[in-house]
């Protein structure tokens, strides 16, 4: 699925000595209103709404 080669090692963040690691959760969820996102290409004003948040938890 992924290239080996490409693949790199990223570290956020240390963690504290007395802090334990939980883990990383992926969601999604539908936001109250639609977010309006706009944009120009070539003098051409475009529009883009997302439907879905998508977001990466870390807890500790």
């Amino acid at each position: 699925m992924f290239n080996q080669e490409k693949l790199e090692c990223l570290n956020l963040f240390s963690t504290r000595d007395n802090d334990k690691f939980i883990g990383i959760f992926y969601r999604y969820r539908k936001p109250i209103k639609n977010i309006i996102t706009k944009y120009k290409i070539n003098n051409t004003v475009k529009l883009y709404t997302f439907s879905k948040v998508y977001y990466i938890e870390f807890k500790f």
